[in-house]
């Protein structure tokens, strides 16, 4: 009924006490036999499960462990193993991370071959999408041999998508390249069947699986090329017939006679554009023409010799410019030369017979390229019709428009001065054409100007608003001066993007909305006046911190945060925000940058110490190979420097911190591991030492057996701590001076000590609240009671579990197989 004042919970679990019995005990044809039998079992997995959990023999286990590979084998011998055998523990949990490593190996590849089928399936598959999954499979290493097929064989169909892609844009470029060439100097047949040709290639590229791939843009291009030149087919029918026909009729000219020809005829007949060698073989044949023409003779005047009269020079210098006019090809300068002299009198002037022939010729010149110029000037005047009639088919801009009809114009009053006036047809036509195409811009400049007064009413009302505000603004006593400084930054801007106005309007305009923008803004002038002196005050508190004041962050953090809060609540001109934040954003700077060269100059002496610790973590990380004893010292004295040690740079704090916790936590786990060992070791020893005195004991008893042949074991056993040494060593020595001379009273001892064994062990279960036979539980209540009645009487020493222990080891007394079980339980527990 109080065993929960006995059934103390130790802080620690002990660890399990393997008892390890002497090679003499443990034959070696055991463990050979093990090793034989683990060999067999390496193709049985199931068997070498059974195995492993069985066997007592460490090598014995790893080999068997060999033949272990799937997961559900590897997670029931790491549970078993974890604790009792770490080689088979870390084989075992190596080989679950293999598996696993290839588990996600194995779903990652899979993904991969499963993206790529999707790709494959994708219309509108792209070179980027296939580049991401080949940097995603290359990443992968180790890649089964199914899967690497697998991937390939999709890799191989999307190699040929891209190809095809490839292939089908190059060819749809070719076609609009092929589109863009035509016509040509091609016949229209020639073209027609060339245009319906490309047209089905272009239907059977957009029935092509790839089409997606083919930008939208390109076949837009194409479909508008192929519509612009069918559109045009009859046009170039038109021309190739009437190009025709002119070849026809200049074969017909040739075929002629020159002088049946006339050059008037023939140069009205010969208009339009023609090629250049047409053009050459017209030239050719009128200049035949015009050298076949037959020379009117007009007959000889012999006129007497006279002195030169006044007019004379006139005559002269008029003819000498003709006839530089002419030869510079002037020929509106001719035209005058010659009026200047029809004006003269001949019959006063007398020239000679070689100037009257000079006359003559030049005259004969003049009237010949004043015939060219007529005709070429109506053939410009007509091919200037057609430029006009043209324009409204050429979707220009409204401004090209208008200054290619201006352009049109200008080169027609530039050909009535060189070729004379046009015929009143050509000129009406001419005229008609332009007055046409010039409707849209006359349109625009109709609608501009309805925006110009528009914009003027615009202009109007937005000046009325701000009127309305600056008398309200002059009636506040406290204004919201950013919705002011907005609304003035707005009213600008809205009155520079306002449109243009009329020019006499513009003046009156700017001048009236100067003028409001100037009241309000001279009340948010004298503000700002203000706020950029609590600035400047601002700047100056923050140049007079001094970097080493503690506060001197903390100060410096509530003068940013007052900035930001005087700048949402009157932002300043552009300028002059900029200058003082720039101003205050420098001195800011100059107070942290003091404040680093001061924390410099502060861990200039923390390096040594860095170095100092430093060389401390280097001597813990060399003294892997030191004994046990000078690795406890160096942990002493380590601690006791690092404690010294000053303080690090704060960049480097956490690092040398970690190397050093890291250093001294492996020494401190290579002392503790050390520890463990001796004392299992010790307590091994006590277990092996306690059998050989039972059995000493048993001998005495039984009379088999040699004890003196086991005093070279316990000669071979470590020494133990004192007590126990003491008590074990002088209970074998009693049972082996015993067992030498046969003493039948120290027998009769032992046997009678067995009731006393069982009742020391009934207490010290009792007091290590260890569980205890069945049969026993009428004695362990009656005991119980006594023990807490020691327990609770005042003044009496209460033995330790050890010097419990240490006299239960002292006691000589015969021990069956139960009592020696229970007896090692107590040993485990206690040591």
């Amino acid at each position: 009924m109080f065993d929960f004042l006995f059934k103390r919970k130790p802080k620690t679990p002990p660890a399990p006490v393997v008892v390890v019995v002497p090679a003499a005990v443990a034959p070696t044809a055991q463990r050979t036999a093990a090793m034989a039998a683990a060999t067999d079992l390496q193709h049985d997995e199931a068997a070498s499960v059974a195995f492993l959990l069985a066997c007592d023999f460490a090598d014995a286990r790893l080999l068997a462990a060999q033949g272990v590979h799937s997961a559900t084998a590897l997670q029931q011998v790491l549970g078993a193993m974890r604790n009792t055998d770490r080689r088979v523990a870390k084989l075992m949990q190596a080989r679950l991370d293999q598996l696993d490593a290839q588990r996600k190996l194995l779903t990652l590849a899979t993904a991969c071959i499963a993206d790529a089928e999707r790709l494959a399936a994708d219309p509108a598959l792209t070179p980027n999408q296939v580049s991401e999954l080949d940097r995603r499979w290359q990443a992968l290493t180790a890649i089964p041999e199914p899967e690497l097929q697998a991937f390939a064989t999709v890799r191989v169909t999307l190699a040929a998508r891209l190809a095809a892609q490839a292939a089908l844009q190059r060819a749809v470029i070719d076609t609009l390249a092929q589109l863009r060439a035509l016509p040509g100097e091609h016949a229209p047949d020639v073209v027609r069947s060339t245009l319906d040709a490309l047209d089905a290639a272009l239907a059977g590229y957009r029935t092509s699986a790839d089409i997606a791939a083919v930008p939208k843009q390109l076949l837009i291009q194409c479909d508008e090329a192929a519509q612009v030149l069918r559109a045009s087919l009859v046009a170039i029918e038109q021309q190739h017939a009437a190009r025709q026909a002119r070849l026809t009729l200049l074969e017909e000219w040739e075929a002629a006679a020159p002088e049946s020809l006339q050059e008037s005829t023939l140069r009205r007949s010969w208009q339009g554009e023609v090629a250049p060698d047409w053009q050459q073989r017209f030239d050719e044949l009128l200049q035949r023409v015009v050298v076949a023409r037959p020379v009117k003779v007009a007959a000889t005047v012999t006129v007497s010799v006279f002195p030169v009269s006044e007019q004379k020079p006139v005559f002269i210098e008029a003819l000498q410019a003709m006839e530089q006019a002419l030869d510079e090809g002037s020929l509106q300068i001719a035209a005058e030369a010659d009026k200047r002299l029809r004006a003269l009198d001949l019959a006063a002037v007398r020239p000679t017979e070689a100037q009257t022939a000079q006359l003559s010729r030049l005259r004969a010149e003049l009237g010949r390229l004043q015939g060219w110029a007529r005709w070429g000037g109506n053939v410009s005047r007509e091919e200037l019709q057609k430029a006009a009639e043209a324009l409204p088919e050429q979707a220009l801009a409204i401004a090209e428009l208008a200054k290619k009809i201006g352009s049109l114009r200008e080169r027609w009053k530039s050909l009535d001065v060189s070729a004379g006036p046009a015929p009143k047809e050509l000129w009406h036509g001419f005229d008609a054409a332009c007055t046409a195409a010039y409707a849209p811009v006359a349109a625009h400049f109709g609608k501009l100007a309805e925006e110009r007064q528009a914009n003027v009413v615009v202009a109007s009302d937005m000046i009325a608003d701000m009127q309305r505000n600056a008398d309200a603004l002059a009636g506040v006593d406290h204004p919201d001066w950013k919705a002011v400084a907005l609304f003035c930054q707005r009213s600008l801007q809205s009155w520079q993007r306002l449109g243009p106005t009329e020019r006499k309007e513009k003046k009156r305009l700017d001048t009236e909305f100067n003028t409001v923008l100037q009241r309000l803004r001279e009340p948010l002038a004298a503000i700002r006046a203000t706020e950029i002196g609590q600035r400047e005050q601002m700047i100056a508190d923050v140049e007079a911190l001094s970097a080493n004041d503690r506060s001197a962050l903390d100060t410096l953090r509530a003068l940013q945060d007052r900035w930001q809060e005087c700048a949402k609540a009157l932002p300043l001109e552009r300028n002059d925000e900029q200058a003082l934040w720039s101003r205050f954003r420098a001195a800011c700077d100059v107070v942290f940058a003091r404040r680093k060269e001061a924390a410099s100059e502060a861990d200039a002496g923390r390096i040594d110490n860095l170095q100092a610790k430093e060389a401390l973590c280097l001597a813990l990380e060399q003294a892997g190979t030191l004994a046990i004893p000078e690795v406890a010292s160096l942990l002493r004295e380590t601690a006791t420097a690092w404690q010294r040690a000053g303080h690090v740079p704060r960049a480097s704090e956490n690092a040398i911190d970690t190397r050093y916790r890291q250093a001294v936590a492996g020494l401190q786990l290579q002392v503790d591991h050390a520890q463990r060992a001796r004392d299992a070791l010790a307590k091994q020893a006590i277990l092996v030492k306690l059998q050989l005195c039972q059995q000493v004991e048993s001998t005495l008893v039984s009379g088999d057996g040699d004890a003196a042949a086991l005093q070279d074991q316990w000669q071979a056993l470590p020494a133990l701590t004192a007590p126990f040494e003491r008590a074990l060593g002088q209970r074998f020595g009693q049972a082996q001076v015993a067992a030498q001379q046969a003493d039948t009273g120290y027998a009769a001892t032992l046997e009678a000590n067995r009731a006393v064994l069982g009742r020391e062990l009934l207490r010290m279960e009792i007091v290590l609240s260890l569980d205890s036979p069945a049969e026993l539980m009428r004695e362990r209540l009656q005991l119980q009671v006594e023990v807490l009645q020691v327990a609770l009487k005042s003044g009496q020493p209460v033995a330790t579990e050890q010097q419990m222990l240490v006299a239960l080891c002292n006691l000589p007394a015969l021990a069956d197989g139960p009592a020696t079980a229970r007896l090692q339980r107590v040993l485990e527990r206690v040591l």
